[in-house]
């Protein structure tokens, strides 16, 4: 067996390694939150949130398509006739303010 071969195999142990690591640290913060939230949805939206602010503040057609699409996602979740549709449909109209 090659040197690089012998590496390429170490790397994939050590990558191996830091991904296991990495998902025991996300399953310990789990098991220590507290009131039931659902730690993958908070940390999808804290995402979302960051690349929004992110793609707005690029330039200002980043920012107006931002908007647009914002503004498309409102609309689609007005016409639902269900109380989650309404309240997200709340809550975007809520962060258009914040950021216009």
């Amino acid at each position: 067996m090659g040197y690089s071969s012998r590496r390429s195999q170490s790397e994939a142990v050590a990558g191996a390694f830091a991904r296991s690591a990495v998902t025991d640290r996300m399953s310990r913060l789990r098991a220590e939150a507290s009131g039931g939230e659902d730690l993958d949805l908070l940390t999808a939206m804290a995402l979302c949130r960051a690349t929004v602010r992110a793609l707005m503040s690029i330039s200002a057609l980043s920012h107006h398509e931002m908007v647009t699409a914002l503004e498309h996602e409102i609309a689609a979740h007005e016409k639902q006739d269900e109380p989650n549709a309404r309240v997200v449909a709340q809550m975007l109209k809520l962060h258009l303010k914040e950021h216009a």
